[in-house]
């Protein structure tokens, strides 16, 4: 939409042809009030969005972690964080290691239900998720869920295709620990499994699912900038910057 439509290019004509009609239009007093009500009800929507999507854009672009390096997940629509959730990235020369640190109170109202790995409803469990994009086209990626019992899915996908490929698996491993007030997912991604990762930095998002019964408010978190439609928004994803 902005890159192929509205156009920056396309944005400033608007704006210049609008300063031009208010010149023109300045002695006539219904045709400026005519021109002004165009620019604040059909362009000033346009232009304001706009500039939000520059700032999304420009966030996006800064948003990074260093290897070995450690990420606070936020919460995907809302503002509160209810519990923290610590991401912990390191690098070996033969797999990355992502280590969850999730605070949770109520260990005892977790939902863990998946037993099987690629378990299809395993996403509704309490888990956690790794969303990596190695060669940063930000398109071919794939998909790790570990719920809290250390039952673990992963798929390789497209955002450009609606399916997956579930037959695909990988070498990973994982290992959970519940605590009294805490759980802890270490997973392992052989690099083997991810392919060449790229040296400009890896477009990446960590998720958390806090799955109770009942169910709490915010009990989705991520770590992108921008609140996106989902977790797989592949444009909105930040960088995993490796050693090289």
């Amino acid at each position: 939409l902005w890159s192929q439509i509205y156009t920056p290019q396309l944005l400033q004509e608007f704006k210049a042809k609008l300063d031009q009609a208010e010149k023109i239009t300045a002695g006539n007093p219904d045709a400026l009030k005519r021109v002004r009500f165009m620019r604040e009800n059909l362009f000033a929507p346009i232009f304001a969005q706009a500039a939000a999507h520059d700032r999304e854009q420009a966030a996006i672009a800064s948003w990074q972690v260093s290897v070995p390096g450690q990420v606070q997940l936020r919460p995907f629509k809302g503002e509160v964080t209810e519990v923290g959730t610590t991401v912990t990235i390191a690098d070996t020369p033969a797999a990355l290691q992502i280590t969850f640190q999730c605070q949770e109170p109520a260990i005892d109202k977790m939902v863990r239900k998946a037993k099987s790995r690629d378990a299809n409803n395993i996403f509704l469990d309490s888990c956690v998720e790794v969303l990596i994009n190695p060669s940063a086209d930000r398109i071919h990626y794939y998909h790790f869920i570990v719920n809290a019992d250390g039952v673990l899915y992963d798929s390789r996908m497209a955002s450009n295709d609606p399916g997956l490929d579930l037959s695909w698996n990988s070498a990973a491993t994982a290992q959970a620990q519940i605590g009294k007030d805490s759980w802890q997912v270490v997973l392992t991604l052989p690099k083997a499994d991810l392919g060449p990762l790229s040296p400009d930095g890896v477009p990446v998002n960590f998720a958390r699912h806090r799955a109770l019964d009942p169910v709490v408010p915010e009990n989705y978190y991520q770590w992108s900038p921008v609140a996106g439609r989902s977790f797989h928004a592949t444009e909105r994803w930040g960088r995993m910057i490796l050693p090289r």
